[in-house]
C-alpha cells in the first residue's frame, strides 16, 4: 500500500480504464484527479459476417487464469446438467490454459465441449461470430476489471453471458444491454441460477 501511495502521489497524471479502478486508486492518493478512459476494440481490419451460420452455443476465448476457475466451474456444472436436457448445446473453448476439464471428459469426447489452442485474433473472431453467446468470466478479487472481451462481443453482435462478482462489468452489461450478467455474490457458490 505504501509503494502504491507513493507512486500515485508522485504521478503527473493518473489514467484508469474503469470507474472502479479509479475509486480503488483514490483510496491511496489525495487531491489527485483520476481520468477514466475505457477499454475498447480497434475495429480497423475487422469484418462482420452478417450471414454466418451459428455453429456453437457458447464460446470462451482466452485462458482460465487469474482466479476465473470458480466462475468457469459454475458454468461447467450448469452446462453439464443442461446438456442432458438439450442435445444441441455446444461450448467452444479457445486458449492455452482452459482450466480443469477432467470431470467433463465425456462432453469433450461427445463433441459438446470443443477445445482449440490459442490462435490469431482474426481467426478467434471468426469463431466468435459463429457462436450464439460469448462467455466472460470475472474474478472476485478484481471487481473493477473491465474485460475487453465485452467490447469484442458487442462489436460482433454476440450477447455476453458474464459470470462475475459485480462491479464495472455488471454495470456495463446491464446499462448497454450487452447480454446477461450473473453476479455470483448473490448465488449459492456452487450454482449458476
Amino acid at each position: 500500500d505504501h509503494y502504491q501511495s507513493e507512486a500515485l502521489d508522485h504521478a503527473d497524471q493518473i489514467v484508469c480504464v474503469t470507474d472502479g479502478l479509479a475509486k480503488e486508486y483514490q483510496k491511496f492518493t489525495k487531491n489527485k484527479h483520476i481520468t477514466v478512459i475505457r477499454n475498447a476494440i480497434d475495429s480497423s481490419g475487422l469484418t462482420i459476417d452478417h450471414n454466418v451460420k451459428k455453429q456453437y452455443t457458447f464460446i470462451y476465448i482466452g485462458n482460465i487464469t487469474n482466479q476465473r476457475q470458480q466462475p468457469f466451474n459454475n458454468f461447467l456444472s450448469w452446462f453439464s446438467s443442461a446438456c442432458k436436457q438439450d442435445l444441441s448445446l455446444t461450448l467452444l473453448l479457445i486458449g492455452e490454459k482452459l482450466g480443469d476439464l477432467t470431470d467433463h471428459e465425456d462432453l469433450i469426447e461427445s463433441g459438446r465441449i470443443i477445445c482449440k489452442s490459442a490462435m490469431k485474433q482474426v481467426a478467434a473472431f471468426n469463431h466468435l461470430q459463429q457462436s450464439k453467446y460469448a462467455l466472460q468470466l470475472g474474478a472476485e478479487i478484481y471487481p473493477y476489471a473491465l474485460s475487453t472481451k465485452i467490447f469484442e462481443h458487442a462489436y460482433f453482435n454476440v450477447p455476453t453471458i458474464s459470470l462475475n462478482y459485480g462491479g464495472d462489468i455488471e454495470t456495463l452489461i446491464e446499462d448497454h444491454k450487452l447480454g446477461h450478467s450473473i453476479n455470483l455474490k448473490h448465488l449459492n457458490k456452487d450454482a449458476i441460477y
